[in-house]
C-alpha cells in the first residue's frame, strides 16, 4: 500500500510538472504575442507621426540618389508605346527634372515613384491622358467574358458590377469638373476648359486636403508597401510572356508521379520507393532551377499581394471615412478597384508562388519538401503568369490607377511645402502671363511679373538671372500640364510642348564638338514646332562657333522660327540680335550693379535690351591690371567707332 501510494504522489507531481511547463509555455506564446501586438501598434504610431511631420515639408534626398530603377515605368511605355509628344531627354536634362522630381517625391510606393517620374515626361496637350485611354481600354476588354480556373459566378458578376461602376464613373467625369480646390485664378474670356485627367486628380486631391486623417490613413497604408524591393512588379505592364517557364504542360504531369509510384509500392514495394527517389530528385533539380530564374518575378509576385492588400485598405477607408459617391466613382479610384477585384482572383495563386516562412523550422521544412514532391510553387508561378499574360492590359490600367493615388498624396505635399502656388488658367492664345514666377528648386527665389505675347530675347550678364528666369517659364509649363501646379500667383497659357536647347555638349565618343551638338539641338526644336505648339526655351544660341557667323545663323533660325505655332524664349550676350530681330521680337533684360566691393544682382526682368556692358569693369573687380583694362577699354572703343576689331601690339 506504501509503494502504491509513492507511485500515485510520484504520478500526481509528474502530472503536475508537466502541467506547469504547458502552462509556462502557453503565458510565453500569450506574452510573445502581446509584444508583437504592442510593438506593432508603436511601430504604426510611430510611422503616423513620421508621415504627420514629414507632410507638407520639402524632401531631403541625397543629392546622389541613385534613380536608375525608378525610371523603368516611363522607360517601357517609351519602348512600347513611344508617347507622340513628351519632354524628350535633352530637356529632361537642361531643366534638371531629376532635381525637380527629387522636389517633388514624397512617394510611399515605388508604383507611385515610377507614376510620377512617368508623369512629368507627358505633359497633357489635349483633354485625353493616359489615364483615361487605360482605362477605357480596360472597359472594353471587360466587355469580352474573362475566364480563369475556379472562378465561381459570383465572382463573374462582381466583375461585370464593377465593369457598370466604372462607365458610371467616366461618364459622371465627362460631364462633372467640381470639387476643385480655391486655387484656380478666374478664367478669362478665352480660356480653354482644364483638361479632363488633371481635374480627375485635382478631385481626388481636393479631398485629401479637406480631409487630413484620411489622407494619413491612406499614406500608412501605402507605406506598408514601400519604395524598394518591389521595382519588378513593373514588367507585368509588358514584359510578362518573357518571364513564363517554359514546358509548362509538364509540369501537372511530374507532380502526379509522387501518387503513381505510391500506388505502385502497394505491388513492389522496392520500385515504388524507387520511382519515388527518382521523382523527388527530379523535381527538386526542376524547383531550384526554377526558383532561380524567377527570383525578381516571384518578388514582383509578392509586392502584387501586397499591392492588393493596399487596395482593399484603400477602399475601406474611403468607405469607413463617408467618401462622397462622386470621389469613389472618380476613375482613379474606380480603376484601384477594378484591378484588386480581377487580380484578386488569384490571390491564392499569389500566395502559393511565394514561399512563406513558418512559425516552426520543422513545418517549415515540411512544407519546402512538399512544394519540391508535388512542384506546387512552380505550378502556381506559371499560373500566375498564365493569368498575367492574358490580362496585361487591365493591369497597366490597375498600375497607372494605383501610382495615381501614391502621386496625387505627393502633389499634395508637394503644394504644401511651396511659398505659394496656383493652379493654371489654360487659354487658346500664344501668350505666357505669369504674376510672381519663381524656380521651385531656389531656396530664396526672387519673384517676376511679365506678360510674353511674342517671341523674346532676353539679354543680360553671367548670374544675372536671365537663364534661371526662362528655366523657371519652361518648368512652370510642364508642372501645368502635368501636375496641375504653378509656382506663381497665377499662370495662364495654353496647352504647348515645352522643349528646350541650353546645355549642349561636345561628345569625343561620337566625334560631335560642342558646335555640331548645338545645331543638331536646334535642329531639333524646328522639326518638334512643326508637329505640334511648342514653347522653345534656347539658351545663349551657338555660343560655340564665331561671332560674325553666330549672329548671322542666329538671326535667320530664329526667323525661321518666328512665322511657327511656337513662342521662343531666348537667352543671349550677343547686343546685335535685339536690333537685327526687333521686328519678330520682344526684348527683356536683366542688370547688376558693378562696385568696388564686387557684383550685385537684383534678378529683376526689365523691358527692353540691355544697354549696360560690365565685362571689362569686372576685370578690375578681380585684380586685373591696369593695362589689361586698358587696353580692353581702347580695343572696344576703337570698334564702336570703325565697325573693325585692331590688330593687337606684337610682343617685343
Amino acid at each position: 500500500m506504501g509503494i502504491v501510494g509513492i507511485a500515485g504522489s510520484t504520478l500526481s507531481g509528474g502530472l503536475a510538472v508537466d502541467i506547469g511547463i504547458v502552462a509556462l509555455v502557453v503565458l510565453t506564446l500569450i506574452a510573445l504575442a502581446a509584444y508583437l501586438v504592442i510593438s506593432g501598434i508603436q511601430q504604426t504610431r510611430k510611422r503616423r507621426r513620421e508621415l504627420e511631420a514629414s507632410f507638407g515639408v520639402a524632401p531631403t534626398h541625397d543629392q546622389n540618389r541613385d534613380l536608375r530603377n525608378i525610371p523603368l515605368y516611363w522607360r517601357q511605355r517609351l519602348q512600347h508605346e513611344n508617347p507622340p509628344h513628351h519632354i524628350d531627354a535633352k530637356t529632361w536634362d537642361d531643366l534638371e527634372m531629376d532635381r525637380v522630381f527629387n522636389r517633388l517625391d514624397t512617394c510611399q510606393t515605388a508604383v507611385g515613384q515610377g507614376c510620377l517620374y512617368a508623369v512629368l515626361h507627358e505633359p497633357v496637350l489635349s483633354g485625353s491622358s493616359v489615364l483615361t485611354e487605360e482605362v477605357c481600354s480596360q472597359l472594353m476588354c471587360q466587355e469580352q467574358e474573362i475566364r480563369f480556373p475556379d472562378t465561381t459566378d459570383a465572382l463573374g458578376s462582381l466583375t461585370h458590377s464593377l465593369a457598370h461602376s466604372l462607365t458610371h464613373s467616366l461618364t459622371h467625369s465627362l460631364t462633372h469638373s467640381d470639387n476643385l480646390p480655391d486655387h484656380y485664378s478666374p478664367a478669362p474670356d478665352n480660356a480653354a476648359s482644364t483638361p479632363r485627367p488633371l481635374t480627375q486628380r485635382e478631385e481626388l486631391i481636393a479631398y485629401l486636403e479637406a480631409n487630413p486623417a484620411v489622407r494619413l490613413d491612406l499614406q500608412l497604408t501605402l507605406a506598408t508597401m514601400g519604395t524598394s524591393d518591389n521595382y519588378g512588379l513593373v514588367d507585368f505592364n509588358y514584359d510578362t510572356p518573357s518571364q513564363r517557364l517554359r514546358l509548362q504542360n509538364l509540369y501537372p504531369a511530374l507532380a502526379c508521379l509522387p501518387f503513381v509510384f505510391v500506388a505502385v509500392c502497394v505491388f513492389n514495394l522496392t520500385a515504388g520507393i524507387v520511382g519515388l527517389i527518382l521523382t523527388f530528385t527530379l523535381n527538386a533539380a526542376i524547383h531550384y532551377l526554377a526558383k532561380r530564374k524567377t527570383s525578381v518575378a516571384l518578388g514582383a509576385i509578392s509586392s502584387l499581394s501586397t499591392m492588393l492588400w493596399c487596395s482593399r485598405r484603400v477602399h475601406q477607408t474611403l468607405v469607413k471615412a463617408a467618401a462622397p459617391a462622386t470621389l469613389l466613382h472618380n476613375p482613379i479610384l474606380t480603376g484601384i478597384d477594378e484591378g484588386c477585384a480581377m487580380f484578386g482572383r488569384i490571390g491564392g495563386a499569389l500566395t502559393g508562388a511565394v514561399s512563406q516562412q513558418a512559425w516552426f523550422s520543422e513545418l517549415d521544412t515540411f512544407r519546402e519538401y512538399s512544394r519540391i514532391l508535388f512542384l506546387s510553387q512552380v505550378r502556381q508561378y506559371n499560373r500566375v503568369m498564365d493569368f498575367m499574360v492574358q490580362h496585361h492590359a487591365e493591369f497597366r490600367s490597375y498600375y497607372r490607377c494605383f501610382g495615381e493615388l501614391d502621386l496625387a498624396l505627393a502633389v499634395l505635399s508637394f503644394r504644401k511645402s511651396l511659398p505659394f502656388w496656383t493652379a493654371p488658367t489654360f487659354t487658346d492664345d500664344r501668350a505666357v502671363r505669369v504674376e510672381e514666377l519663381y524656380h521651385p528648386l531656389l531656396t530664396n527665389p526672387v519673384t517676376n511679373t511679365v506678360d510674353l505675347t511674342q517671341d523674346s530675347l532676353f539679354s543680360g550678364s553671367n548670374a544675372s538671372g536671365k537663364s534661371t528666369f526662362i528655366k523657371a517659364i519652361a518648368l512652370s509649363g510642364i508642372l501645368a500640364q502635368t501636375i496641375n501646379t504653378c509656382p506663381a500667383r497665377s499662370y495662364r497659357a495654353r496647352l504647348t510642348l515645352v522643349a528646350t536647347s541650353m546645355a549642349a555638349r561636345d561628345s569625343l565618343v561620337n566625334g560631335e564638338s560642342y558646335f555640331i551638338a548645338e545645331i543638331k539641338s536646334l535642329r531639333r526644336l524646328v522639326a518638334l514646332a512643326h508637329e505640334a505648339p511648342c514653347i522653345l526655351v534656347i539658351d545663349e544660341i551657338l555660343k560655340g562657333t564665331n561671332t560674325t557667323e553666330r549672329i548671322a545663323a542666329s538671326v535667320a533660325i530664329l526667323q525661321a522660327l518666328a512665322p511657327l505655332d511656337c513662342l521662343c524664349l531666348v537667352a543671349t550676350h550677343d547686343i546685335e540680335l535685339p536690333a537685327l530681330l526687333a521686328s519678330n521680337f520682344a526684348n527683356y533684360h536683366f542688370e547688376e550693379q558693378v562696385t568696388e566691393r564686387g557684383v550685385d544682382f537684383d534678378y529683376r526682368l526689365r523691358p527692353g535690351p540691355t544697354n549696360t556692358r560690365n565685362a571689362i569693369r569686372l576685370l578690375k573687380t578681380l585684380d586685373f591690371e591696369d593695362t589689361v583694362i586698358q587696353k580692353a577699354t581702347a580695343l572696344v572703343s576703337a570698334y564702336e567707332k570703325s565697325g573693325m576689331w585692331e590688330p593687337g601690339e606684337r610682343n617685343s
